[in-house]
C-alpha cells in the first residue's frame, strides 16, 4: 500500500546524537509483527517492530524532556488510540497471533534513541535441561 510504513523504502536516518536524547523519552510509532523462530518444541514465535518512517506516522514521534516520563506514557496511550482507529483496520486489524495478521502499529516509549528495528538479533532457541526433565 502505498503511504504505508514497514513495506518498501525507507527513509535514511542520520547517526543519532546521543547526547540530545540523553534521558528524554520519545514516543514512536512501530509496524509489530509475529515472526517464525523455528521448529524446537513444535514451533515458537518471537514479536519484532520497525520503526515507522511514513511521514503520517513521524509526526506522531515527540521527545519530552528528562523526569517527564509519565507525560511520555499518556503520549503513547493518545497515539495508539489514534492507531487502533485510523491504521490498525483491515488486515492490521487481526491479532498477531493470526496467521492473516500483516501486523500492527504501536505507540511504544524508550530510555534515550529509539531503535530502528527490535529485537536486534534475531531470537535463539535454547533448552535447558533441568525442571521439566
Amino acid at each position: 500500500m502505498p503511504g504505508r510504513p514497514g513495506r518498501g523504502g525507507s527513509l535514511r536516518i542520520g547517526e543519532p546524537d546521543a547526547r540530545r536524547h540523553e534521558g528524554a523519552p520519545p514516543c514512536t510509532v512501530y509496524l509489530v509483527q509475529r515472526l517464525y523462530g523455528g521448529p524446537e518444541e513444535g514451533g515458537w514465535y518471537y514479536e519484532a517492530g520497525e520503526l515507522c518512517t511514513a511521514p503520517e506516522l513521524t509526526a506522531f514521534g515527540t521527545t519530552f524532556p528528562a523526569g517527564h516520563e509519565d507525560r511520555a506514557v499518556r503520549m503513547a496511550a493518545e497515539v495508539q488510540a489514534h492507531l487502533d482507529r485510523d491504521w490498525n483496520v483491515a488486515d492490521h486489524a487481526r491479532p498477531l497471533s493470526s496467521v492473516l495478521s500483516a501486523g500492527r502499529y504501536a505507540a511504544q516509549v524508550h530510555d534515550g534513541w529509539p531503535p530502528l528495528a527490535f529485537p536486534t538479533e534475531r531470537p535463539r532457541y535454547e533448552w535447558r535441561r533441568g525442571a521439566s526433565d
